[in-house]
């Protein structure tokens, strides 16, 4: 009896994938697993067409190695990275806490939150901080420049200040999160509030914010509210009027790799976006310059702030994708198998903040 609900309780959180892999059959182990707190799912981890090379890619790219150098510079000076953006910020996210982890072990990390939902228990918010000082945050509408459409249970904190109001108003820049000691419990969005699991942090031109506009249809108003903060922040220097507001990046658009013309996915493609050729649920590569998100984020902020990952060939690294999922029956050509593309997004973030 109490084996069958512990089945059943396995079988939940960790669904049915075709294309799952055993990391223990890998010639190299992993560069991380689940033994990080932000660790992804089953679904995610180790899954894919080619798991093995996503983990030999990540191992390559120098991700670890520039996350550990990296490590040593948030707690010297007590900086807080705040990423701020969709689900491939998240798996972003999950990355650099997971080499933060992999490179220093959890006896470095001083405490960790993230309230979750769902069987699998994800999350929509998280935060991290080191012995020593330092923490990595996950915000994906720190400020209430990028919005979503995740609803319920999904849904993201709502921020309670408004970036641009607080610039025109020459006011510092807060990120709303939960306490390092909160309860593992999620905070219902539209109840922020004065609530006790959660805390405004300020952020001082010692953290970086790095924002990613998102693939979601609301990406044109994410990148309008960015240039219009920008644009804020470039009047407030002109005039000498700056307060010790947090150095902003910009982390470059993550490719999807269907079987449409440039590889995106089609909001009403049906058939398109569950097409496959020769067996194949992702396509391995598409034409960078086809890539227009990435042309408008080049456009939109090349000269304006560092745009991290604009040069990295992921367009070609369509067998990295998660591809298929049996339970939720559909193709996943946005998605990465994890370790993998995400670590070479996080070795950027990581090399940026050794540069800085």
């Amino acid at each position: 009896m109490l084996k069958d609900l512990f089945t059943s309780w396995q079988q939940r959180l960790w669904p049915e994938n075709p294309s799952y892999s055993d990391p223990e059959k890998w010639a190299l182990p992993p560069v991380y697993d689940h033994s990080c707190p932000f660790a992804l799912t089953k679904d995610t981890m180790y899954t894919g067409r080619d798991p093995e090379g996503a983990n030999e890619l990540s191992r390559l790219s120098g991700a670890l190695e520039a996350t550990d150098r990296a490590l040593n510079r948030i707690t010297d000076t007590k900086t807080k990275i705040v990423l701020a953006g969709d689900s491939i910020m998240r798996q972003t996210f999950s990355s650099l806490s997971c080499l933060s982890v992999a490179a220093r072990s959890m006896d470095k990390v001083d405490q960790f939150v993230r309230p979750c939902y769902g069987p699998a228990c994800c999350y929509s918010d998280g935060r991290m901080s080191f012995r020593g000082g330092g923490e990595l945050i996950y915000a994906p509408e720190a400020g209430a420049i990028n919005t979503y459409e995740w609803k319920d249970k999904q849904a993201a904190i709502n921020p309670t200040q408004d970036w641009i109001a607080s610039c025109k108003e020459r006011k510092p820049f807060q990120v709303d999160t939960y306490l390092l000691d909160a309860p593992m419990a999620r905070v219902q969005r539209g109840k922020e509030a004065n609530n006790a699991a959660l805390e405004k942090v300020v952020l001082t031109s010692t953290d970086a914010v790095v924002f990613s506009a998102g693939l979601h249809n609301t990406r044109d108003s994410n990148v309008a509210r960015l240039i219009e903060l920008l644009d804020c922040i470039d009047d407030a220097k002109a005039q000498n009027k700056t307060l010790d507001w947090p150095r902003i990046v910009y982390l470059r658009s993550s490719p999807q790799h269907f079987w449409s013309p440039n590889g995106a996915y089609l909001p009403e493609g049906g058939i398109i976006n569950q097409a496959s050729q020769n067996g194949e649920k992702c396509r391995d590569s598409i034409d960078r310059n086809a890539n227009a998100r990435l042309q408008e984020d080049i456009e939109k902020f090349g000269n304006r702030i560092p745009i991290l990952g604009a040069h990295l060939d992921v367009e070609s690294m369509g067998s990295y994708h998660i591809a298929s999922i049996k339970y939720i029956e559909k193709n996943d050509c946005t998605h990465w198998t994890m370790p993998g593309v995400p670590d070479l997004y996080s070795g950027e973030i990581a090399r940026w903040i050794i540069d800085e």
